[in-house]
């Protein structure tokens, strides 16, 4: 069986039984992972992560200008999306409710006074997949499968018109003209009940009346998306086999073929003066290309990948796990780069007593990074240690073995083999991580469920409900912490228990601890991490509310992993 990894995304974080749900607030997203827009004249950039907030940066100070928590239907990222209007005055993301029609979108204002509130349009049978603003941004085109296409005002909500094609059809990128007064949307080769097409439809954008449609001059079947206009109105560009340039009655024009020593076109689009930039990657550096001039136009740092270009067409943005770079295309160097999110923990460790370590850095499967900082939880005081002689995963315990084979995983003790109860039917399932914790007790975590064992008999004693790649058991056995670098949050179990004892956030060198109970505690500079969001109102943002002072009890926490 082939392994297939599939990270899971965290999208709300369980917090305390007794509590409402906890929500991380380090000044950042907390945790790798977010998607980002650059605004058209290249001075704001608009992160939002899985925790449901959406931030707005300055681009030249690296600066935040505004935080916003975005409602419970809005999607989570990464697996989201988000639109942003030409001006960087409306944010568009997801909308998912569990009444028909499920899929809408939301609205958010990003500045002026109504900032701090949002509106729920549009409506679809399942998912929004695509939206895209109208040049002065009064219209937002909406897109799903097997539903009509909307166009929708965006000072109202109300819907201008719907555009109709085949209903097993989902768009696969939308454009409107330059003038605003026709849009145009790409359609995939195959679509869900398997008969095969490939155009480019354009539709009125106030009545969606079909106005062309527009398949490949030579009738070849084959992906078509992104379509994109240039500022004239007269070139089309779409994503093809590659990227092809086509006039608007679908006569090709140009073909943008590869260029020796770089990749496929990672990102492309028209910018105001007509050029059509190009960037690839090339080993250790970004080529951006204006391809009508066939010239190479800037070279920039590896930063992440790259997300778009500004209007004007002077900056870049990139994007990685923790940090977006906007990227000065006259000189190719750097304007800004912003740590947007919090460096994922990565590995974890005890050391004598109960110190618990950790590291942070870039995901590593199966694969020890180093522990650089500790907390003695015992006195919740950070301490010095030596990597050294910190316990890491264990897989011998008191003449217990554990060992796996991926899929299957086994404990071995006086030469005789107990199996465990695991058996995955998918190649998803396969066993990510193992450790014993004590003689008498194994953990796995899987892609089908994080449980406990007894390696005496094999069977499952437990479940835990959220656990990660990254596993450590204290050194007497009694504890044993876990993380993913998909989650923010280090939990630590008492072997056979489903709750965590305690889970702990950490931002540099400032930490925030809670039990199940709801009692808390921080270093200095972190009381603020963590606490949970306002109530609830329709068509209002709720704002975010630190931990309760009167349940701050360093003594109750110690007392968790006594």
């Amino acid at each position: 069986m082939t392994r297939l990894v599939v990270p899971v995304l965290l999208l709300a974080v369980a917090g305390p039984a007794a509590a409402a749900d906890v929500v991380l607030n380090p000044g950042r997203h907390p945790g790798p992972g977010f998607v980002a827009a650059l605004s058209a004249d290249g001075k704001t950039v608009v992160t939002v992560g899985s925790d449901r907030c959406a931030r707005v940066w300055d681009a030249d100070a690296g600066t935040p200008l505004a935080e916003l928590w975005l409602p419970g239907g809005a999607a989570g990222t990464p697996s989201g999306a988000l639109w942003l209007s030409p001006d960087a005055k409306t944010l568009a993301v997801p909308f998912y409710t569990p009444q028909e029609p499920r899929g809408r979108l939301a609205l958010v204002p990003l500045a002026g006074p109504d900032r701090g509130t949002y509106r729920v349009v549009g409506g679809h049978d399942f998912e929004v997949t695509d939206a895209v603003f109208s040049p002065d941004g009064t219209r937002v085109a909406v897109a799903s499968r097997n539903s009509p296409l909307l166009v929708l005002g965006t000072a109202t909500g109300n819907t201008i018109c719907r555009a109709t094609f085949d209903p097993d059809m989902r768009p696969a990128g939308m454009a409107f003209t330059p003038d605003g007064t026709k849009l145009t949307v790409a359609l995939p080769m195959t679509n869900f009940n398997g008969s095969k097409r490939s155009g480019v439809s354009t539709f009125d954008a106030a009545t969606g009346k079909l106005l062309s449609d527009l398949p490949r001059p030579d009738g070849k079947v084959e992906q078509v998306s992104s379509p994109r206009w240039s500022p004239d109105g007269k070139l089309l560009a779409l994503n093809r086999s590659t990227v092809e340039l086509v006039a608007a009655d679908g006569t090709p024009k140009r073909r943008i073929e590869s260029v020796a020593g770089t990749t496929f076109l990672d990102h492309a689009a028209f910018d105001a003066a007509g050029r059509f930039l190009a960037a690839r990657r090339t080993a250790g550096a970004y080529t951006v290309r204006d391809e009508l001039a066939g010239e190479e136009v800037a070279r920039l740092a590896p930063a992440g990948i790259i997300k778009g270009f500004s209007a004007d067409g002077r900056r870049a943005l990139t994007v990685g796990d923790a940090a977006f770079t906007v990227h000065d295309l006259a000189t190719g160097k750097v304007v800004r780069r912003v740590e947007a999110a919090s460096p994922a923990v990565n590995a974890l460790g005890w050391a004598g007593g109960r110190v618990l370590a950790w590291g942070t850095g870039p995901s590593r499967y199966r694969d020890d990074a180093p522990v650089a900082a500790a907390l003695d939880l015992a006195k919740l005081e950070a301490v010095k240690l030596d990597p050294k002689a910190v316990t890491r995963r264990r897989l011998e315990w008191g003449g217990v073995t554990l060992t796996d084979d991926g899929y299957r995983a086994k404990a071995t003790a006086g030469g005789k083999d107990v199996p465990l109860e695991y058996e995955p039917e998918l190649d998803c399932q396969d066993i990510k991580a193992t450790t014993l914790v004590g003689p008498g007790h194994a953990v796995l975590v899987t892609g089908g469920g994080h449980g406990g064992y007894d390696t005496a008999t094999g069977k499952q004693v437990c479940r835990y409900p959220r656990a990660g790649w990254a596993l450590a058991p204290s050194a007497d056995g009694s504890l044993f912490a876990v993380n993913s670098f998909y989650d923010p949050l280090v939990r630590v179990y008492r072997p056979g228990t489903g709750e965590p004892a305690l889970t702990l956030f950490v931002a540099g060198s400032e930490w925030v601890a809670w039990t199940a109970g709801g009692f808390w505690a921080a270093s200095p500079g972190g009381a603020g991490l963590a606490g949970a969001l306002s109530k609830e109102e329709p068509g209002r943002l709720r704002t975010f509310v630190p931990f309760p002072k009167e349940k701050r009890d360093p003594d109750t926490v110690r007392a968790a992993v006594r």
